[in-house]
Parts: structure tokens; sequence; C-alpha cells
């Protein structure tokens, strides 16, 4: 994209600089004044070797692990991926009767996970860049609009992708949950990114070709604040505020939300230690 071309797209505030710390502590204690649950837990770390070791990833998908393990990526890196599909799993408690979609899996092999690890045959999944395709539980286009019906799923699992979604798909997408999911049917979105200031992450240059269903520019929300910084790569990475947050939740009362603080986070690969899960009333 040609230089400041870009601008006339971003009608939000552009930043010179990220803007100051998240304040995470803070934020999550204002959701809670705003009526939030906040569940702190510890995770075991047996539970989650054992994970590690019934999965397998090394043998089971091994071209996974040669993209995203060590030495292509840092042990941290790769330690972190897997602790977040063990978490979506932990979280969402989901069993070989479950129904559930690996929302904007990319390239993840979670549905195989599920299916072949842990035998939920309803396992699906979900990406922009995928084609539809029911025979192999395969969903394309757009996580706001699922080619699922009414009240289908027990689960919907994001990992490291709530973030990625432009404008107001974020909250496009946490409607067409309530519609999906059943009855105590559950979002787990991990790691959540938030904090008491939010703003957007965006690098022009790869606009066109970042996905290959999409080369128009992302949209953008015009109160949130934007950064450019073409170094991460990414169309649209954003920090939702608390204030964001919260307009969220009420704007989809039928999803009842819950902040996850993980206590020991940082014995995952330094994981995040926020998720957030949304259960379905």
């Amino acid at each position: 994209m040609a230089t400041e071309s870009y601008k006339s797209f971003i009608t939000a505030p552009l930043l010179g600089k990220v803007p100051t710390e998240a304040n995470e502590e803070l934020a999550v204690k204002k959701l809670k004044e705003h009526g939030c649950i906040i569940e702190r837990t510890h995770i075991p770390i047996q539970e989650f070797n054992n994970w590690l070791k019934r999965v397998d990833y090394e043998n089971r998908f091994p071209i996974y692990f040669k993209e995203y393990g060590p030495p292509n990526q840092s042990p941290e890196n790769w330690t972190r991926k897997q602790f977040e599909h063990f978490l979506t799993f932990k979280l969402s408690k989901i069993n070989k009767s479950s129904s559930v979609i690996d929302v904007a899996a990319a390239n993840a092999p979670v549905q195989r996970i599920l299916r072949d690890v842990f035998d939920i045959s309803e396992a699906w999944r979900q990406d922009w860049n995928y084609t539809t395709d029911k025979t192999s539980k395969t969903l394309g286009g757009n996580a706001s609009s699922l080619a699922v019906d009414d009240e289908s799923f027990d689960a919907l699992l994001l990992h490291n992708s709530w973030e990625h979604f432009e404008g107001d798909s974020d909250l496009d997408f946490l409607k067409e949950a309530a519609r999906v999911l059943k009855t105590g049917g559950k979002v787990i979105i991990t790691p959540l990114f938030f904090g008491l200031e939010g703003f957007v992450s965006t690098s022009p240059e790869c606009w066109p070709h970042k996905y290959r269903a999409a080369s128009e520019p992302p949209q953008f929300r015009e109160e949130v604040p934007v950064i450019v910084n073409n170094s991460i790569n990414q169309r649209y990475s954003q920090r939702h505020s608390v204030k964001l947050l919260l307009r969220h939740f009420n704007d989809v009362p039928r999803l009842s939300p819950k902040i996850i603080v993980i206590s020991n986070a940082h014995d995952f690969g330094q994981s995040p230690p926020y998720s957030l899960l949304l259960e379905k009333l």
C-alpha cells in the first residue's frame, strides 16, 4: 500500500506510539464492579503434562509441530500454543457427546485433537480462508455468519483469534454465538487481550495479502485509537477496553461473561493469564 494512503481508510484517532500499560488488574476490578464474574484458578502442571502426553503433537501432528515447535519457534511460544488448546478444552468441559467448533482455526489441529484423541465426532472447524464442506465438518466464511442451525453446538473455541476480528465483527460474532449455542453452551476466548484503555494495531503493508479471502482494507471503529505498526504483520489486532467489553456484554445479554484468571500462567510458557468464558443462559 502506498505510503500514507492507509489514512483514508482509518477515521479513528491515530497514535504515534503504543499506549500506556494495559493495567489488567485494575480493568478486572472495574469489570467486577459492573457485575462481571471473576474466577481465579490454578492449573496443576501435571494436568497439562498429561494432556501433552495424550495428544502427542510431535507424532500425531508432525507438520504443525515442525512449523510451530522448536527450533522454528521458541520453546515458550510452542508451550503457549499447546496451553491454549488445553485450556479451551478444560474450560468448556466438553465430552464425547459434545458438538464443538474451533473458530478461526487457521492451520491448528484442534478439530483433529478433539476427534482423534478425545473421540468427539461432532468436532468442527471454521476459518475465513476455508471452503465450506460439511462432510469434513469444515465451515468457511465469516465467523459472524456460521452455516449451522440455531442452538446446535455446545462450545465455540477461539485460540488467539478474537482480537483479530475487524471492526464490529467481534460483537457480531458474539451475537452469532448466542444463536448457535445450546442453553448452557460456552464460548471460550483465550487469551483475552484487554485493559483500561483499548487500541488497535494494524500493518497496512499486509492488508491485501494477509488473508486469501480478504483483500480489502479492514474496518475500524471510529472511537478506538489505531497505531500503525508494519512490523507485526497483522491486518487488525485489538486490545479491548473495559468500556468496549461492557458494551459488548450489554448488547448480548444471553451470554453471561466470566473472566478466568490463571494464577500460575507463567508456568506455561509465560502464557497470558486472562481468558473470557461466555455461557448461554
